[in-house]
């Protein structure tokens, strides 16, 4: 499998056993857009070895583990939590494993008992990071992975740790300014639609913000963090929304490549009242728009009509997600606005262009 320019081979280590019989290796290529995902040919399986060591199934006495950023794994003690120790255990299949633990850069000791591990637990506000190393056992055994990770964490007041504006990040400015007293900010930034907003918290909340109504180009949103006694309040303004507000006398029409003529010559597309320019023909009902640097595309409009709304569906190139509408002008006085790339223009593969 590799980039479909050179097709590099590309390995994949299977972890696991594979267990005496016949068995079924099931592969799923799995993507967050619709475009296309990968080529693959040329399968071929290779035996590593008769035994697989690795670090699984870890658990802390009391309290959930998850999947780390940063860290292989990660564990949160509530605010409510006054234990003064924290117990864990893991399965380390054909290998040995040595425990350690660090506070910053002070060792944190560490006692073992029966297949559990004990060690003093963090204050408020502060972690301990748990490192598990193997040693696979001798003989005909491999390791992928030798060192494992967990953060264990202790929460000791609300924390926001994501906040997506149409499932894309905030910048780091924007985090900053919402994070800090008095936990408002705002952002300014074109959308031709109403925006989703959600924030997640390190003590586990996943909040979808509370919209107002649109003043103007303006939306406050609002979303309200609450563990055991303590609650805070957010506010996000988002101001740079256009939205089109349509009339009933608005009419909807879709152009498809299959209803009109496409002339090799001037490259040039038309169905007798609207035209598309410098496009590469396309099939059924989609257009094959070249991706060159600054590529600009004309859309002609016949003199009656008047277009308020321009929808892009379907924008996509067959081998990144990233495709995007960069800038829209018009010829006459429209004032066109394009909004902002965001993951819903690039996963949904559609883009709306309000005049």
């Amino acid at each position: 499998m590799g980039d479909h320019k050179d097709y590099e081979p590309v390995t994949v280590h299977l972890e696991g056993e594979v267990a005496e019989g016949d068995n079924v290796l099931k592969i799923l290529f799995n993507a967050d857009h619709t475009g296309f995902i990968a080529n693959y040919n040329n399968l071929k399986l290779t035996r590593i070895a008769e035994h697989y060591a690795c670090v699984k199934n870890v658990t802390v006495d009391g309290f959930d583990v998850t999947e780390g950023e940063g860290y292989d794994l990660n564990c949160n003690l509530p605010i409510s939590f006054k234990g003064s120790e924290v117990t864990f255990a893991m399965e380390h299949p054909n290998s040995s494993v040595a425990v350690t633990a660090k506070k910053g850069d002070e060792a944190v000791a560490v006692t073992e008992a029966a297949g559990k591990y004990t060690i003093a637990a963090p204050a408020a506000n502060e972690e301990i990071i748990v490192t598990m190393e193997i040693t696979p056992d001798e003989g005909d055994v491999v390791a992928y992975k030798t060192t494992y990770t967990m953060r264990i964490f202790h929460i000791g007041e609300i924390i926001l740790n994501e906040l997506t504006i149409d499932r894309t990040p905030a910048s780091d400015e924007l985090f900053a300014a919402i994070t800090a007293d008095p936990y408002k900010a705002t952002l300014n930034t074109v959308f031709t639609h109403i925006p989703v907003i959600r924030a997640k918290f390190v003590h586990g909340q996943d909040i979808e913000a509370t919209a107002s109504e649109l003043d103007g180009t303006k939306v406050e949103y609002t979303f309200t963090a609450s563990v055991e006694d303590k609650t805070r309040t957010y506010v996000l303004t988002v101001d740079g929304i256009h939205l089109y507000n349509r009339l009933d006398s608005d009419e909807t029409v879709s152009l498809l490549y299959n209803e009109g003529a496409y002339n090799e010559e001037t490259k040039e597309w038309s169905n007798g009242q609207f035209s598309l320019s410098e496009i590469d023909g396309g099939w059924n009902g989609e257009f094959k728009f070249p991706i060159t640097a600054e590529k600009t595309y004309t859309l002609g409009v016949g003199p009656d009509a008047v277009v308020k709304q321009l929808i892009f569906k379907g924008l996509r190139d067959n081998y990144t997600k990233n495709t995007n509408i960069i800038s829209a002008v018009s010829a006459g006085d429209a004032t066109v606005w394009l909004p902002s790339i965001t993951a819903s223009t690039t996963l949904l593969r559609q883009v709306t262009v309000t005049l």
